[in-house]
């Protein structure tokens, strides 16, 4: 067993007061357990339960060859003293190995804060409400029902409907078995039609069950009931039926106002959800230099190019122009744009990039300067875009450099798709959406997790907004919302068939795959 420990604090009254003067309130306990080595590690709780059923097994094993081998065994106590040393050592470094050479490991504890008390009677309402954390002593709800209400908020609205029937419809099953019982017991204690529970013994689950749902329910349609003294004259064998189908109606009327409840907060969750749509790739656009050097929109067509050292560069000279850094940009589409009085207004846009450590478990966010992060009157479509500068957390630190010492211009021999794409650093891209909404004058909100593998390199948006013939209306067309575009001369990453073998473990990080749209 791992050694316990337990320090009182000091009341907030006093630090060095007698016990009587501790007496008023609450006294804080932390209890303090040593945790064992081989807990210390964070894991699943499968993995975990298979930990210490392998560590409880070895630790059978090693007393079992002890007690064989050691001739100086207490018989009374069944331990050698090689087995108590060991167990001494494994209560205070968590570790049961024998060596005595190597120094103690660090130990790790585990501190709970509990809640102690000093009169009699808070002592005695402690007997029928405990409490695992002082923070928690006013709100402590039952972990079944909380986790219940989270999932009717993560799931449709059918699903939650059969979820409310199947408690119902065990709700009432398990009160019809109670009732049953009763009446078996007490058959004129139910009317029937106006006969005694049991007259028909095949229906008597039937009937059973009828006087449940009509009591869970508070409908009452009189076929089945509970007798009174007119009916039947001995009440007071009545007792068990009368609990139980006064208990029935009230839990019914909890029941029907938590059902209420969630359907509200799903409403209100609605509500708050902004209506909108994010695009599902990230693309990421490049310039190019024309053959006299000079800055054009489209991009140069030719072959990809691998990434370059700095001493590899091509030299900028001044009758070249140089190329800005390539920007990075997300669509955000408004559902109620084609509708009157569906904009977002006041909206902001934020976002934050991850980077996962060499161990995959230690993850760090950074925020993400977009160029528009603000739009006061959210009504159609908004790209969101971010600079691939030197200042860029996106980019690699051996990128930055480069972009610095290039004063703050993207490479010439890094203008190309692969180049590009190898100098990106990151793993996740969350963006969030919040502003009020026209329509319910709530505030919104929505979000979207982009991965690594969302980004397409060379590829723009393609539009999607049009106007009828004879009409100044701009509208959107939702069916383009996730449509993306080669940038001019096909300066764009390869996929599908043309993909490129030479891109290598690349290929398992994406999760976009372009569909080419053929007339």
């Amino acid at each position: 067993m791992a050694k316990r420990k337990k320090r009182l604090r000091k009341s907030v009254t006093g630090g060095g007061g007698s016990g009587q003067q501790q007496d008023e309130g609450l006294l804080w306990v932390q209890e303090v357990q040593i945790r064992p080595k081989y807990e210390r590690h964070a894991m699943s709780r499968y993995d975990r339960f298979k930990s210490s059923i392998k560590k409880s097994a070895k630790m059978s094993e090693t007393d079992q060859n002890d007690d064989l081998d050691d001739p100086d065994l207490d018989e009374d106590e069944g331990t050698t003293p090689k087995a108590a040393s060991r167990n001494a050592n494994f209560e205070e470094y968590g570790d049961s190995d024998d060596d005595s050479s190597d120094p103690p490991e660090p130990r790790q504890f585990t501190v709970n804060s509990v809640v102690t008390t000093v009169t009699f009677w808070k002592r005695l309402q402690r007997i029928f409400c405990t409490y695992d954390d002082t923070e928690e002593y006013s709100y402590r709800p039952n972990s079944l029902f909380v986790s219940y209400i989270n999932w009717t908020f993560q799931k449709g609205f059918m699903v939650v409907f059969v979820s409310f029937l199947g408690i119902f419809m065990f709700i009432n099953f398990v009160f019809a078995g109670f009732l049953k019982l009763a009446g078996d017991v007490n058959p004129g204690c139910i009317k029937v039609s106006g006969a005694d529970f049991g007259y028909n013994p095949s229906t008597r689950l039937a009937d059973a069950f009828a006087l449940s749902w009509t009591t869970f329910t508070t409908v009452g349609y009189g076929m089945i009931f509970t007798s009174t003294g007119t009916d039947y004259h001995e009440q007071h064998e009545c007792s068990a039926v009368v609990f139980l189908c006064t208990t029935e109606s009230f839990v019914g009327l909890l029941y029907a106002g938590m059902c209420a409840a969630i359907l509200f907060g799903k409403v209100g969750r609605i509500q708050s959800h902004a209506q909108v749509k994010f695009s599902n790739a990230l693309c990421i656009s490049m310039h190019r230099l024309d053959s006299s050097g000079k800055l054009v929109k489209s991009i140069h067509s030719g072959p990809l190019l691998t990434p370059q050292s700095p001493s590899e560069v091509t030299p900028q000279t001044e009758t070249r122009e140089k190329l800005p850094c390539p920007v990075l940009k997300f669509q955000v589409i408004n559902k109620l744009g084609n509708t009157a009085g569906g904009e977002i207004m006041d909206a902001n846009m934020r976002a934050v990039i991850g980077n996962k450590g060499a161990t995959a478990t230690i993850s760090t966010f950074i925020k993400l300067q977009l160029a528009e992060f603000e739009h006061p009157f959210f009504s159609r479509v908004w790209q969101g875009r971010h600079v691939l500068d030197a200042n860029s957390p996106m980019l690699t630190p051996f990128a930055r450099n480069m972009v610095r010492d290039n004063d703050g211009y993207w490479p010439e021999g890094w203008n190309n798709p692969k180049s590009v794409r190898n100098a990106l650093q990151f793993t996740d891209l969350i963006v969030i959406l919040t502003g009020i909404s026209n329509v319910s004058a709530a505030t919104v909100h929505g979000y979207r997790r982009y991965k690594y593998g969302d980004v397409l390199v060379g590829y723009e948006f393609a539009p999607i907004l049009f106007s009828e013939s004879g009409s100044s209306k701009i509208s959107i067309d939702f069916r383009l919302a996730h449509d993306v575009i080669e940038q001019t001369h096909g300066r764009a990453e390869p996929f599908g068939e043309e993909e490129d073998a030479s891109l290598g473990s690349m290929q398992s990080q994406r999760s976009i795959r372009l569909l080419e749209i053929k007339d």
